[in-house]
């Protein structure tokens, strides 16, 4: 299906999609709330303002079409749900990169300036690689996570704070993170304990819905 560029005034955002119908179905029905998309052409891009910019249902010959536009921004946030993109030769500039359900792409530092934060909507589902350490990300978001964690926590290093929502790992693995001081843990009905690394510097941590775990090295 090809895809379409929508300008959402709301929050002064750019979606790419290939399927707009199945986003208007779901404001028709009341699942999602109903907020103004305004459809324009790649050629009218300078005439708004914008912060952020969502892939949805994009195949990597349409990302190819329009990287190069995009990585002259710097964005609040870049997202990508459902999509299929080969990042080896781009340059984006954003704090926040949000990677949703089944997308394919490989992530490294190098193709992304002044990143901060990266979220995954859904680990599980994610088809992806990292194929290098983020340095400077220090904050990380993961959703629907399962025991591959503990592989991708080796590529940040520098985390200060981590958010692990229904997770069905049995162990979480933290020793490669000794910088993190906000742990937020949220139904991880499977976990039995967190491995700590031996210096570690906790503020602040939150369990909830965790009732396996052992929380007795989590004294703050």
């Amino acid at each position: 299906m090809d895809s379409k560029i929508y300008y959402i005034p709301k929050f002064q955002g750019i979606l790419i999609t290939s399927d707009f119908a199945e986003r208007q179905k779901r404001m028709d029905i009341g699942i999602d709330p109903k907020i103004d998309y305004i459809e324009i052409f790649i050629s009218d891009i300078n005439a708004y303002t914008f912060k952020s910019i969502g892939f949805d249902k994009v195949e990597n010959t349409c990302f190819q079409s329009v990287k190069h536009i995009f990585s002259k921004y710097k964005f609040e946030a870049i997202s990508f749900h459902e999509t299929i993109a080969d990042l080896s030769d781009v340059l984006m500039d954003s704090h926040h990169l949000i990677i949703g359900q089944k997308s394919k792409l490989n992530l490294s530092e190098k193709n992304f300036k002044n990143l901060n934060e990266i979220t995954f909507l859904s680990l599980k589902t994610f088809k992806g690689k990292i194929i290098d350490k983020f340095e400077k990300v220090e904050k990380l978001t993961l959703w629907y996570e399962n025991q591959k964690s503990n592989v991708i926590l080796e590529n940040f290093p520098n985390l200060t704070e981590l958010y692990i929502y229904n997770s069905s790992a049995i162990e979480l693995d933290l020793t490669k993170n000794s910088l993190i001081e906000k742990l937020n843990l949220h139904r991880a009905l499977k976990m039995e304990k967190i491995i700590l690394p031996p210096i570690i510097h906790l503020k602040k941590v939150i369990i909830e819905a965790c009732n396996k775990l052992d929380t007795s090295n989590l004294s703050v």
